[in-house]
């Protein structure tokens, strides 16, 4: 397995309203509002994902390691994005309401066209083709020390010179942008895992590829992991 996965929500397995971090237990999520479990076809990676509608989302247990502090640090996420929306929709974010505080809060676009981070003074921005909509995609944000990776199905989007926002303490939460439900996601969202390191391209193909690869009704796993970069500092 990856062995510098912190967080791990793979659904599978969960009941209602609860969805465990099998990774660390005590930062597991509950889910809130009109967030649902889901088992559609074609939208789910495993057994289960959550469904947010644009109504609900996922409350989390906050690990302050989800900080990135030393500036390196992975979020993936499965998603599946069920139409357009009146904003840039949030499926993962640390961040409060309104912008008041934000480490890091990672979109998609209102019509599937783009992915986003905001950290609160600066976005950086991905062009995504085909749209995103009505099909389930991988996408992975890869920071590492002032510059940040977008990968969507296992490629490469580019590089992008950004930084992590000044909160530290700001609430997460998978499907919104902030506990009022804020820009929730329109849409089934699975297996978000977080890593304390920066993935390389390897890793995250992986990643993909054996979800690719898996029967249907099982979420993906990789037994040898592929050589991560190494941290001198």
């Amino acid at each position: 397995a990856e062995p510098s996965r912190i967080a791990s929500f793979p659904v599978d397995g969960s009941t209602a309203p609860a969805i465990p971090n099998t990774v660390n237990a005590s930062f597991s999520g509950t889910l809130q509002t009109g967030a649902t479990l889901s088992t559609t076809a074609g939208r789910t990676v495993g057994t289960h994902s959550t469904v947010q509608n644009a109504t609900g989302r996922i409350s989390l247990e906050r690990d302050a390691a989800w900080n990135f502090t030393d500036g390196t640090g992975t979020v993936e996420a499965f998603l599946f994005q069920t139409g357009g929306a009146a904003y840039n929709p949030c499926y993962f974010s640390l961040r409060q309401d309104g912008g008041a505080g934000v480490r890091y809060s990672l979109h998609g676009d209102a019509n599937g066209n783009n992915i986003y981070l905001w950290n609160g003074a600066a976005a950086s921005i991905w062009a995504v083709s085909p749209t995103m909509t009505n099909r389930l995609c991988q996408v992975a944000i890869v920071f590492d020390g002032g510059n940040v990776t977008a990968y969507l199905n296992g490629v490469s989007l580019g590089v992008r010179a950004n930084t992590l926002g000044s909160a530290t303490a700001a609430p997460a939460q998978i499907g919104a942008s902030g506990p009022g439900n804020s820009e929730a996601w329109p849409g089934h969202i699975d297996e978000v895992s977080l890593y304390a390191d920066p993935l390389p391209a390897a890793a995250v193909s992986a990643r993909y590829q054996a979800w690719l690869s898996n029967d249907s009704g099982t979420a993906p796993s990789i037994t040898t992991q592929p050589v991560s970069l190494s941290r001198t500092d």
